[in-house]
């Protein structure tokens, strides 16, 4: 395969077992490359990998790397593996060809017609919806995107032929400013993250502009109308809401998922969710928008997010019996935690609601704290898991303790990871969410087994 002017025929993951780095190699596999990767434990991503064919190391070690013809191998690696990784480190000392995914991602977004969905949340839902409006209207698209699409088990989807290249844009490290010129450029919400990265709120929301505009003659930005003011400036821009924008929903029943699709004054369509939630409408209207503007008809577009299931662990109902719901979701920032909450609100209302999180990272715990105390005091019972590191050393005084003192609820506690399956056995609940973007996806499994003895 030819990639920046090199042959290559292997390509080595470092960081495999991330959700964008596994779209990735699925991509090069179906290319016919031999394709291995590192991660530091297994995942049910890495389980994917392997059932791909694709082998999965868990240790460092640089013999994985000599095994190859360094001439025609390809390196790829995430910024959340540490600069001290053996794997990196001799990669960068002995001149191998090093790129990071979101170069990658760069380079193969120039062969297509890309739709890049960015935003600080909601953009891995609304990249799984658009790609299964397009797969069911047979518009052909590659597609990289952030979660496993539950249509689909996998989220990587590849045609002959294809059109389009439909990816999920992350905004951590810059990464989006990568994919350059595109045919639609989605932007779901700018909220304050990653402030590791930027050093002001202002910062992230310019970077934002700068990834919006980067258009193709043809191009069209597509935000979402309650941040259409920071992109004021570009002038090929189309706004999508709830209740509000160019694209929008009407007549919403949240319960069970139906609202009317408007343009302008003019109603298109009546469109079903079977996933639940405001955040899912307003996804929704995204998707749909992009769906219209790529030319798709109304009535495809309708019946396809009429048959659209969802994704692992977004709003992701995993039990449901006895009067018990049991959700998992990968929220992880203090907007997408309410987002949640207010979904659960709206459904199952006056319902007992058990929030189990888990924070992640120091760095955002710290910057985010009061509004992580403000959201998590909207359960009824609360657990806090220790903070997942990721990337990250300790910060001095930044624990789950610190951010629980901050919480403004009555019953709330601190528990280990190993203890939470007892925990929830023996605790009072309607609905239980597990919420966050660490290991506690690792918690899924055993809590299900054990709701299901309990309330089956």
């Amino acid at each position: 395969m030819r990639f920046e002017n090199k042959n290559i025929d292997f390509v080595y993951f470092i960081g495999i077992g991330g959700i964008g780095m596994s779209a990735l190699a699925l991509y090069f596999k179906r290319m016919g490359l031999d394709v291995r990767g590192y991660d530091r434990v297994p995942s049910r991503v890495t389980d994917m990998l392997q059932s791909k064919g694709i082998e999965v190391y868990f240790d460092e070690d640089e013999t994985h790397l000599t095994r190859f013809d360094k001439d025609r191998l390809l390196v790829v690696y995430t910024p959340a593996i540490p600069d001290e990784h053996k794997e990196l480190s001799m990669a960068r000392r002995d001149g191998y060809f090093l790129k990071k995914r979101s170069e990658v991602l760069g380079v193969l977004s120039q062969k297509y017609k890309t739709i890049a969905i960015g935003g600080t949340h909601g953009k891995t839902t609304v990249t799984s919806m658009v790609a299964h409006v397009f797969k069911s209207a047979g518009k052909k698209a590659v597609v990289f995107s952030g979660g496993i699409m539950a249509n689909y088990d996998t989220n990587f989807l590849y045609e002959d032929d294809a059109e389009y290249m439909i990816v999920e844009a992350d905004e951590y490290d810059r990464s989006f400013l990568q994919l350059k010129e595109n045919f639609i450029n989605v932007v779901t919400a700018v909220d304050a993250d990653h402030l590791d990265i930027y050093s002001t709120y202002d910062e992230l929301k310019s970077t934002f502009v700068k990834f919006a505009s980067s258009l193709s003659e043809d191009g069209v930005a597509l935000v979402n109308a309650k941040v259409k003011d920071f992109f004021a400036g570009i002038d090929r821009k189309v706004t999508y809401g709830v209740g509000m924008g160019d694209f929008y929903a009407e007549n919403v029943e949240y319960k069970n998922g139906r609202f009317e699709l408007w343009r302008d004054g003019e109603k298109l369509t009546q469109i079903s969710l079977n996933v639940r939630g405001r955040h899912n409408v307003e996804n929704a209207v995204a998707a749909a928008s992009v769906a219209y503007l790529s030319g798709i008809e109304t009535s495809k577009i309708a019946n396809a997010l009429n048959t659209f299931k969802g994704n692992w662990r977004r709003f992701e109902v995993i039990f449901s019996g006895k009067g018990k719901v049991y959700i998992d979701d990968y929220a992880h920032h203090p907007e997408e935690i309410k987002a949640v909450l207010d979904s659960v609100r709206q459904i199952w209302q006056g319902a007992k609601v058990l929030v189990v999180f888990q924070p992640h990272l120091y760095s955002r715990t710290r910057d985010l704290a009061r509004g992580f105390a403000e959201v998590l005091a909207m359960a009824d019972d609360l657990v806090l898991l220790p903070i997942y590191p990721a990337r990250e050393k300790p910060i001095e005084g930044i624990t789950s303790a610190w951010l629980l003192d901050m919480v403004e609820l009555e019953k709330k506690h601190l528990v280990e990871k190993a203890e939470l399956v007892d925990f929830v056995e023996k605790a009072d609940f309607d609905v239980l969410l597990t919420l966050g973007a660490g290991d506690i996806d690792r918690l899924v499994k055993p809590l299900a087994e054990m709701l299901k003895q309990k309330y089956s």
